[in-house]
């Protein structure tokens, strides 16, 4: 009796251990997976919301960003608006968006100029917007990321 209970046991053990190493390999492909590039990579960031700055208020609206490295578009209303931002310049490097760190697009629209910049700072991503009409920000937007896709 004491023989099977502890062949029982061991058998547990066994699977239990092949589990955990099912697992942390999930984890370690996911990881691996995610490794996006902010520098090189067309990403795709899901909105859910945005704060605006100005009014001190809290927006639930989805919309899509997507950085290309000439340009920058924001998808809202499932795609029925779909705004363009040409690239004039980049700073920043930011080689892995799962970790921390930015990036800084200097962009225009309609004529003005502006900046978007990607950032993810303790475990938060998000996204600010600033465009510049007579030296006010009227896109005083930050965006909360959901999800960073490779596009």
């Amino acid at each position: 009796m004491k023989d099977s209970t502890n062949r029982k046991m061991i058998q547990l053990h066994t699977m239990c251990f092949f589990l955990l190493c099912m697992t942390m390999q999930a984890i370690h492909i996911k990881t691996a997976a995610q490794a996006l590039s902010g520098d090189t990579d067309t990403l795709l960031w899901k909105v859910s919301g945005f704060h605006n700055i100005t009014k001190n208020e809290d927006v639930t609206s989805y919309s899509d960003f997507t950085s290309h490295q000439n340009k920058i578009t924001w998808s809202q209303s499932g795609g029925d608006q779909i705004n363009e931002f040409p690239v004039t310049s980049k700073e920043g490097v930011w080689p892995d968006v799962s970790q921390s760190g930015s990036v800084l697009f200097h962009v225009t629209w309609n004529g003005l100029n502006g900046t978007i910049q990607f950032a993810k700072e303790g475990g938060h991503t998000a996204i600010t917007l600033e465009i510049y009409k007579e030296g006010a920000n009227i896109t005083p937007y930050l965006f909360s990321v959901s999800e960073v896709v490779k596009n």
